[in-house]
């Protein structure tokens, strides 16, 4: 897990879930809960005693598992290139990929 960055009210993350990296987005709300935001993806969350990345990183990756598991297309990942780092958000639906490529 780790964060790259605070624009405003918004924190981006970003989260690897098996070998794979997986983004998204975070702001606190006055509750003791944040709003998670990825591509499919809009949930508040109580922090229950976690960190607010935590908290974030754990709905991405149950969301994430929810999908696979039902061999669902999975909207965003991030993909970096070995050698220079830079990331690529890829969609992870066949379909648009051929329409994309």
């Amino acid at each position: 897990m780790r964060s790259n960055g605070r624009d405003s009210e918004l924190s981006y993350f970003t989260h690897q879930i098996d070998g794979a990296d997986y983004g998204g987005w975070y702001r606190d709300l006055a509750s003791g809960c944040i709003e998670v935001l990825s591509v499919g993806l809009i949930r508040t969350v109580p922090l229950e005693g976690r960190t607010a990345q935590l908290a974030a990183s754990e709905a991405l990756e149950e969301f994430v598992r929810v999908r696979l598991r039902e061999g669902l297309p999975i909207p965003r990942q991030i993909v970096r290139d070995a050698a220079t780092g830079a990331a690529t958000v890829v969609l992870n639906e066949p379909r648009l990929k051929r329409v994309l490529a």
